[in-house]
């Protein structure tokens, strides 16, 4: 259940708790009585002050509680999304069509506009076709299709209201007349339909599916300022070893690319380009030359050769050796390699970043065997499951490009060799604060800890974005709303 009780004052003059979750801010003229205030949710007032007074004195004197109303999120451009889908508010690809569905990031067109407006509400406008978000029928007390629409009346004002687990609740403008009461529509995805991508209003519902909350992400660079390549050469062994009946090694890659790039983007204002390459490893070889073929029985076996192939450095030659063979773009600034390999490495070492090159190894998607030797098993590492697969994935790829883009690791600080420490005096660990980045320190305990507010230190953010302003094209501006 996902029932928020917020507790507002309690001081003699008792105040209850406001039970309706939507409506912490939503506050009107009161009824008073001795002993507890109870508050009328019908209404969304901008930042003031109001004071309400007691049914009651004692001794003539009056008590009096003074709430102050400030808005909820600042102005600005802000990326949305649905809690329960993980996608984003978007407009169609089709600039013909006036429908907001929920899809994948997209720097242009999940990008909106949010500005507060005078009698404390919110319009919320598409960056790229400047249509509000707005109910179709400007009826708020029913069940309506949200469009883009080309006005700014009550059915395109918004209460954009916080709840306590951080998420917001999106409702819009219930000042219409006949309104029958308490408003409880939102927006919503279609309850029993999520996955259609449908995005209505709809009642919300106090259980524990999330399609009617949202996540706003704020905006605060030009997301067309720096440009940033990843060039994805993954070998046969990961196509066999990631390949199976619900997608290609390739369509894994591509999602754990997209959650990335989204980071990048709505962090740093980076737009995130990329190139797929499935080609035959010196790993791929190696294990055809000792057994004829290639199978995922024979990806954990080890290198009989005298010169190891199943070593990360060896396999950023081969990869480098096969780009100039076939005259393919060369690492840079501002341009990476990254290598995928399904072949356990010599010592199953995990992933490691050097100039220009990643070599993601499968050492933290996958899981010994301890009894397989002695059982005589031919698989030793088996995968692990899908959804630990992805999590791992992705954390490997965004902590591997973190460090192409200049950020530090810090699992080491504290080191009692200075020489140790990779952090400057800046780092919040290292300069005796409490270590704020999860990125750069450990992995992911789940996949949503990729959305955390304080996922880098204030040393690796400042680190980014100077490697940002060196090496790649374009200038840091922040948006003028």
């Amino acid at each position: 259940m996902k029932l928020r009780v917020f507790l507002l004052f309690e001081k003699r003059f008792r105040w209850g708790t406001l039970a309706v979750p939507l409506y912490q801010k939503a506050v009107s003229p009161c009824q008073a009585s001795q002993g507890s205030i109870l508050l009328n949710s019908n209404s969304v007032y901008p930042e003031f002050s109001r004071r309400f007074y007691g049914s009651q004195s004692f001794t003539g004197v009056l008590p009096t509680v003074t709430v102050t109303y400030t808005p909820t999120i600042q102005d600005g451009t802000y990326f949305i999304r649905n809690f329960e889908a993980s996608k984003y508010l978007s407009i169609p690809n089709d600039t013909e069509s006036e429908e907001v569905i929920t899809e994948s990031f997209d720097v242009d067109y999940t990008k909106w506009i949010v500005t507060l407006q005078s009698n404390g509400y919110y319009t919320i406008k598409s960056a790229f076709s400047n249509l509000y978000l707005g109910i179709d029928t400007n009826d708020i007390t029913g069940t309506s299709i949200v469009r883009q629409k080309s006005t700014t009346g009550r059915g395109s004002q918004w209460a954009i209201l916080p709840m306590s687990n951080g998420n917001y609740a999106l409702m819009a403008n219930p000042v219409v007349s006949n309104s029958g009461g308490e408003i409880t529509n939102v927006l919503s995805l279609m309850p029993g339909n999520e996955s259609s991508g449908v995005v209505g209003q709809y009642a919300y519902a106090n259980d524990s599916e999330y399609q009617d909350e949202w996540q706003l992400f704020y905006c605060k660079y030009d997301y067309t300022t720096y440009e940033y390549t990843i060039d994805h050469y993954y070998d046969i062994g990961y196509n066999i070893r990631f390949s199976d009946s619900e997608s290609t090694a390739l369509e894994k890659l591509k999602s754990y690319h997209n959650m990335v790039a989204e980071q990048f983007a709505v962090r740093f204002g980076i737009e995130l380009f990329y190139s797929f390459t499935l080609y035959t490893s010196c790993a791929d070889l190696c294990k055809i030359s000792q057994h004829g073929v290639l199978r995922f029985e024979n990806l954990d076996d080890s290198c009989t050769h005298l010169l190891d192939d199943l070593s990360r450095d060896k396999l950023r030659t081969d990869v480098r050796q096969y780009i100039e063979n076939n005259g393919l773009p060369q690492e840079s600034e501002t341009r990476s390699l990254f290598i995928w390999t399904g072949h356990i490495m010599t010592g199953n070492v995990v992933s490691s970043s050097t100039d220009y090159a990643v070599v993601i190894t499968p050492s933290q998607m996958t899981t010994k065997d301890e009894n397989a030797e002695e059982n005589r098993q031919d698989i030793v590492y088996n995968n692990k499951s899908a959804q630990e697969v992805f999590k791992q994935s992705v954390y490997s790829m965004m902590h591997e490009a973190s460090h192409q883009l200049g950020a530090s690791d810090h699992y080491r600080c504290g080191a009692q060799n200075e020489s140790e420490k990779p952090c400057s005096p800046l780092c919040d660990e290292c300069n005796g604060g409490k270590y704020q980045g999860e990125i750069m320190n450990s992995r992911f305990e789940s996949i949503d800890d990729i959305y955390r507010d304080n996922l880098y230190c204030n040393y690796c953010i400042e680190s980014i974005r100077e490697h940002l302003k060196e090496h790649h094209e374009g200038g840091e501006h922040e948006h003028e709303t």
